[in-house]
């Protein structure tokens, strides 16, 4: 311990030296710089914090200022849903109107339909009735004339036979009574008579079915002549255009004029489709009608063919859904032209 506490010897002979003080002085100030900006943010955040505490936090400053949308929007689904239930209220009420109303006109239907047949049944019951009572009253007047008449000839006899002169000129006023009553009582019999015979009877609906059963079988009798009816499409749907032409534009019946309209559907079914049929019988059905035929040909002046086509043949091509100038085309290979 003593050799520790010793003093040391230094070595103070040698020269001096001058040391500069500027750069530690600005490190010095510059650290004093540092230092006073975490001071000052401190005190900004302070201030910060005690707005914070006086206001309430920022989250809940967004929250408020996000309540009002939110109330906006709870207010407007409710309103969406009133009116959507005032709608369906609407919708209701205007539904029930609608069947009250279909209800009343079906009860006023109702009521009248069995208005009519209670009048109907008791306009049967009073024909009925009148009938058996003119049926009766008739017969029984004639009874009643008979025996009168019977009982004011004997008057009359009796009276001739006591020669009673006043009791002869009643008999014979009675007798011309129950005369005049008797020829009333026949009266009443011819017309009764003329009304059953004026009763309509269900035999003119007979007639009238009996009618198209003939034309029934003078269309089969035709296309049973006709057999390529129903089984050449082309020809089948002219022969239907030909018919609504006849029937529709030019007033044929076939039920009354059965032999003109048959003929007129020959005559023209030829000249729409001549290489179908003999060309002998074709000449001659196209020799009163030249210029028509004449109308289907090609015009050989021009420097390309043209095809006329008809309106029957137009009428054809449409229904059969073929274009006009494939029809042309094949009516042209068809006849040769």
């Amino acid at each position: 311990m003593q050799d520790t506490d010793k003093p040391v010897n230094i070595d103070t002979s040698g020269p001096g030296a001058e040391v500069e003080l500027d750069s530690v002085k600005e490190e010095l100030i510059e650290e004093t710089v540092i230092e006073e900006t975490p001071g000052t943010d401190k005190s900004y955040e302070n201030e910060r914090e005690t707005k914070l505490e006086d206001g309430g936090s920022a989250d809940d400053a967004n929250a408020k200022s996000d309540e009002p949308t939110d109330v906006q929007a709870s207010e407007e689904n409710t309103e969406k849903k009133k009116e959507l239930e005032e709608y369906s209220e609407g919708v209701k009420r205007r539904i029930a109107k609608l069947t009250k109303k279909m209800r009343e006109s079906e009860r006023r239907e109702e009521a009248a339909t069995i208005y009519a047949k209670s009048v109907l049944a008791e306009k049967e019951a009073l024909s009925s009735r009148l009938s058996k009572l003119d049926t009766g009253f008739v017969s029984e007047k004639e009874n009643r004339i008979k025996s009168g008449m019977e009982a004011a000839i004997a008057k009359l006899a009796k009276a001739r036979e006591e020669s009673d002169l006043k009791a002869e000129v009643a008999a014979t006023a009675e007798i011309s009574r129950l005369g005049y009553e008797e020829a009333r009582l026949g009266d009443l019999k011819a017309r009764q008579a003329e009304q059953k015979a004026q009763t309509p009877v269900p035999q003119q609906p007979q007639q009238e079915v009996e009618m198209p059963r003939q034309v029934d079988s003078r269309a089969r009798d035709w296309a049973r002549k006709n057999d390529w009816f129903n089984k050449d499409a082309v020809m089948t749907e002219g022969a239907k255009v030909i018919h609504r032409q006849l029937t529709e534009i030019e007033g044929y019946d076939p039920n009354t004029e059965a032999e003109e309209y048959y003929s007129e559907v020959d005559r023209r079914i030829r000249l729409e489709f001549p290489h179908k049929f003999d060309t002998n019988t074709t000449q001659e059905s196209t020799r009163p009608t030249q210029t028509v035929a004449s109308a289907t040909r090609v015009n050989k002046t021009s420097g390309r063919k043209i095809v006329k086509l008809t309106p029957s043949q137009v009428a054809i091509a449409k229904k059969l859904g073929v274009p006009l100038k494939d029809y042309a085309e094949q009516l042209k290979i068809t006849e040769g032209v």
